[in-house]
């Protein structure tokens, strides 16, 4: 599944949370990885189809297993 946003808005941003990255503890004893941590309704990730706890696999093409905490927001 791919999520796009063309036009950023910090106030409305895409509507998730994200826990996990290099560096930081396993969101909920999973691999370490980049996981969805809460879902805003009605927002772009849960319009896109995201779920809770699903993984994320790369942001802007770059694989999330070489991704920090901080990086992947």
């Amino acid at each position: 599944m791919r999520l796009e946003r063309k036009r950023w808005s910090r106030r409305h941003g895409l509507g998730l949370t994200v826990a996990g990255g290099l560096g930081s503890q396993p969101y909920r004893d999973q691999e370490p990885g980049i996981y969805v941590a809460k879902i805003v309704p009605g927002g772009a990730a849960d319009t896109a189809g995201l779920k809770l706890d699903d993984e994320i696999i790369s942001i802007n093409g770059i694989p999330c297993t070489e991704l920090d905490h901080y990086q992947a927001v």
